[in-house]
């Protein structure tokens, strides 16, 4: 079939276009393309079903899918946000104030108290998460503005962290 109608090239076009963009969502979805490296937890820890969004590790809102036991340790970058966000509601549905030691994480429950160790300085501090975040490779917390500046991390803006959950 020949045709030098513009319009139905087009048509034909935009078709193509569609069916390889949707067979290249279905092969991403399927694969962890996102190149990190399974958490392992505790055996004790125990699974819940609280949210639609368990296989989706950068659902960004709902509450985590499994209980983090007090002591569980993970190292990472930190990074802090503020600014536009301020004033913002959170994950939680709480507004967001940059000047209290809140903290952002992918999956660790809402209200947890996570101590967070500078590893250039060593220097701590004690957050509560209350959003979900960050959305960055290599990141695992991003950080109230109060929280970073206690860390002394503000003109760095990314540093390496140790954090591990106490409550």
């Amino acid at each position: 079939m020949k045709t030098n109608n513009p319009l139905f090239r087009f048509a034909f076009i935009v078709a193509l276009a569609l069916g390889l963009i949707a067979a290249e969502a279905k092969s991403t979805a399927s694969s962890n393309s996102k190149g990190f490296a399974p958490v392992k937890f505790n055996e004790s820890a125990s699974l819940s079903s609280d949210s639609d969004d368990e296989d989706d590790d950068d659902a960004p809102r709902g509450k985590s899918t499994v209980k983090i036991p007090v002591g569980f340790t993970q190292r990472g970058e930190a990074s802090y946000y503020g600014g536009y966000w301020n004033g913002r509601k959170t994950a939680t549905g709480e507004i967001y104030n940059q000047m209290t030691m809140t903290a952002a994480h992918k999956t660790l429950p809402f209200n947890s108290r996570v101590k967070v160790r500078n590893l250039v300085n060593n220097k701590e501090v004690v957050v509560r998460i209350n959003n979900r975040g960050p959305y960055r490779k290599g990141r695992i917390i991003d950080l109230s503005v109060a929280a970073a500046t206690k860390l002394d991390m503000r003109n760095s803006g990314v540093v390496p962290v140790e954090i591990i959950v106490i409550q």
